[in-house]
C-alpha cells in the first residue's frame, strides 16, 4: 500500500506544479486583474504616451498592432458611459490616442487544443497621459 501513496503523492506533486510553476514564470497566465496590475505596474496612470511607447517597443514578447496618436480605443467590455463618445455598437471610444499591443500566448494543461492570446490597450487623453488600460484575453482552437 505504501508503493502506491507514493506514486499518488507523486502523481499530485507533478500535477500541482505544471498548475502552478508557469502562473509565475509568464504573468500573462494569471487572472486579468493580475495582469492588469502588472502592467499598470510597467506603464502607471499619467504616463506620456511616448514613455509607453518607448517600454513597448523595447520588448521583444511583445507585437505592436497600432500606436494611434488620432484615436482612442473601443472598451469592448463596457457599455456607454456618462462623457464617452461610443462607437455604432455601443461601445465606449476610450481616450484620444492609444496602443494595441498582442503581449503573448500561452496554452493551458486542461486546454491541449486551445490557445489563449493576451492583448493589451492603452488609451491616452488629448495631452498624451495614461488614463485607462485593458487587458484583452481571447481563446482561440488550434
Amino acid at each position: 500500500m505504501k508503493i502506491w501513496q507514493g506514486i499518488v503523492l507523486s502523481l499530485a506533486a507533478i500535477i500541482v506544479l505544471t498548475v502552478t510553476v508557469p502562473m509565475f514564470t509568464n504573468p500573462l497566465r494569471r487572472p486579468r486583474s493580475m495582469v492588469t496590475n502588472y502592467i499598470l505596474n510597467l506603464t502607471p496612470i499619467g504616463m506620456h504616451i511616448d514613455d509607453v511607447v518607448e517600454i513597448v517597443e523595447s520588448r521583444d514578447d511583445w507585437r505592436v498592432h497600432y500606436i494611434s496618436y488620432e484615436w482612442g480605443f473601443m472598451h469592448p467590455r463596457h457599455g456607454a458611459r456618462d462623457g464617452w463618445p461610443t462607437s455604432r455598437s455601443g461601445h465606449p471610444i476610450i481616450g484620444e490616442q492609444s496602443i494595441r499591443v498582442h503581449a503573448g500566448m500561452y496554452r493551458a494543461w486542461y486546454k491541449l487544443f486551445f490557445n489563449t492570446f493576451v492583448g493589451v490597450f492603452w488609451g491616452f487623453d488629448e495631452d498624451g497621459k495614461l488614463i485607462e488600460i485593458f487587458v484583452w484575453k481571447s481563446i482561440d482552437a488550434l
